[in-house]
């Protein structure tokens, strides 16, 4: 008579809870060190390796059949982490498979043919899921006492590690008196790390309501997404700290160390999302402008080839520089405006944003070359050019006249 030992594609789980990938099963003569023959076929004619090796999944892949007596013992890849069981076969140690049927979703109730009497150690019943768990269920079979279900050795079930209509194995472990599930859970929740030689590819999207989640989309790539009561998501370095984190039901972004840009390049919106904050940096913008100039009466016309001004904006101040040349004039008089700036100036409190500054000119009608004077108000893109000694500088402005500005302003 033969014993099948497992069936097909069983996993085997350390006592870390953790597939057993690469790992092996030996098979010896009862309580000795002498290995036993095993087999593929009921005929026993068609031999197994000895030991057998586990996939990378830490499954049998095909039959394993035996007669006599066995001890089994169960390690890793590398040896570490053995399980040992004697007398197999004689009292159907790893030995024996039911299929049943079951009633019941959390509280699981079989019905064996034959019925089952008497629970013998390693016997595998197997059972399509009457419905989805909701929390960590019990299993009787027929008359005998009702049992716990653990998974990964000691660890109890969480809703949805199974579900309606799921193929499910489990397997009668005497020594903890509890079924183990020997077939892989719906949900994959794992209570204990996971570890890999290889890489981690999730296939699925994040949702919303993950608490803790890492996936895949077409369009994004990886996601992390995660609910907490303070953070969201946590990225820690090899201490412990936080690097970085993003607060609960935000999109930003808290780095706790410096930020280092090896591409050399911080982008920031064509448009800016201003911010209230005093302390938060909301824009950053380079580019140039061309302008023109008005008197209070007349014309004053500036050259084509000398009409741009360049500016750098950092948040709300914008730096003006450059230098422009008048083409040609026809009889201005009084204040000169000169009109473009690339930002409306602000209007903070007590007219604090309104500057004074001095505006170099030369090659006047009669003037002397020297600093003129330049103001900007609130609420306006012009700058007023006043004399230093005069406000009537536009009869003083000719064609040849050259201004060169170099000045700050606070932005709107």
């Amino acid at each position: 008579m033969s014993f099948e030992i497992i069936n097909p594609f069983q996993t085997f789980w350390d006592s870390s809870g953790i597939v057993r990938s690469g790992g092996f099963v030996t098979f010896f003569v009862n309580r000795t060190t002498t290995k036993g023959f095993i087999f593929s076929d009921e005929a026993l004619s068609i031999g197994q390796s000895n030991p057998y090796e586990l996939n990378a999944n830490g499954q049998i892949e095909g039959d394993v059949k035996f007669s006599g007596l066995r001890t089994i013992q169960v390690t890793n890849f590398d040896g570490s982490d053995v399980r040992t069981t004697d007398d197999v076969a004689t009292i159907g140690d790893l030995t024996k498979i039911e299929n049943v049927s079951v009633t019941g979703t959390d509280t699981i109730v079989a019905t064996g043919s034959p019925t089952v009497t008497t629970l013998v150690d390693l016997t595998v019943f197997n059972f399509i899921a009457a419905g989805t768990i909701t929390t960590s269920p019990t299993f009787q079979v027929d008359a005998t006492a009702v049992k716990n279900v653990r998974k990964f050795h000691d660890h109890a079930l969480v809703a949805g590690d199974w579900e309606s209509g799921q193929a499910v194995s489990l397997m009668y472990n005497l020594t903890d008196d509890v079924y183990e599930l020997m077939s892989n859970t719906a949900a994959h929740n794992f209570p204990t790390d996971v570890n890999t030689d290889g890489t981690f590819n999730p296939l699925g999207d994040t949702a919303a309501a993950d608490l803790a989640a890492v996936g895949y989309a077409t369009a994004s790539g990886l996601q992390l997404t995660g609910q907490g009561s303070v953070n969201d998501v946590t990225i820690r370095n090899d201490a412990n700290a936080t690097a970085l984190r993003v607060p609960t039901g935000t999109t930003n972004i808290d780095i706790a160390g410096n930020l280092s840009v090896s591409g050399g390049q911080i982008a920031f919106p064509a448009t800016q999302i201003p911010s209230a904050d005093a302390n938060t940096l909301d824009d950053y913008e380079e580019g140039e402008f061309q302008v023109t100039f008005t008197a209070a009466t007349g014309t004053i016309t500036v050259a084509v080839s000398a009409d741009t001004l360049a500016y750098t904006k950092i948040g709300r101040v914008c730096h003006v520089q450059g230098f422009i040349n008048i083409s040609s004039v026809s009889s201005p008089t009084g204040l000169v405006t000169m009109s473009g700036l690339p930002f409306t100036s602000g209007n903070t409190t007590e007219s604090s944003n309104i500057i004074y500054f001095p505006i170099w000119a030369r090659d006047f009608n009669a003037r002397a070359d020297g600093f003129q004077k330049g103001v900007i108000t609130s609420t306006v893109t012009t700058v007023v050019i006043d004399g230093a000694e005069t406000a009537n500088i536009g009869a003083e402005v000719i064609a040849g006249t050259e201004f060169a500005f170099d000045f700050s302003y606070i932005t709107a």
